[in-house]
């Protein structure tokens, strides 16, 4: 098999209606090297260069995607997959909890400044967040956090992606939104 791994990957990758884990690969492959996996998937896209799909590392895993100049070609064959859009609700709720998890439902509901019964319930169904375990503080409310499948959903590798874009959209937000209350003029006031 150690001359044809090239093609064993790809076949479980063209198989695989999920991203494919390093230990998926080890385990299927029968292979202990990380290094020689990562290298062959390297190889891989390397061939593929002049083809219309690359092999990505995406939620914690590798999965083939054509490449995004044939998106709008794509779209045309109407085979979309994905869940229907999410509500402004629903991406500010998972978007709080992907940078704060793990999260409960009442800290959820204290930056939204809202209740977040029907939309936690929507994201719980789409898969795209899944109870932790519970938390220590009275009452024993449960902890909230993101799923793979929230990451494939998003295109992200890994959490480590959401948290340096939470950041930057964090700090552009915080640039651009003006000052309500500037301290130093109410002090100057007469």
């Amino acid at each position: 098999m150690e001359k044809d791994i090239k093609r064993y990957i790809e076949a479980i990758l063209f198989a695989s209606d999920f991203p494919v884990s390093m230990n998926t690969f080890k385990r299927v492959l029968g292979i202990d090297s990380v290094v020689t996996i990562r290298d062959t998937i390297k190889e891989l896209n390397e061939e593929y260069f002049e083809h219309s799909f690359e092999i990505r590392k995406i939620a914690k895993g590798y999965r083939i995607y054509t490449n995004p100049e044939y998106a709008e070609t794509i779209k045309l064959l109407k085979i979309d997959r994905e869940l229907p859009n999410l509500s402004i609700s629903a991406l500010e709720t998972v978007a709080i909890i992907a940078y704060k998890q793990p999260i409960t439902k009442h800290e959820i509901e204290n930056i939204r400044g809202v209740s977040s019964d029907g939309v936690m319930k929507t994201l719980l169904n789409r898969n795209l967040i899944k109870a932790l375990g519970k938390s220590d503080l009275p009452g024993k409310p449960m902890l909230y956090g993101t799923t793979n499948q929230f990451l494939e959903y998003f295109g992200f590798k890994d959490l480590d992606d959401v948290k340096i874009i939470a950041k930057e959209i964090w700090d552009e937000f915080d640039r651009e939104t003006p000052k309500i209350f500037n301290q130093d003029s109410y002090n100057n006031e007469e």
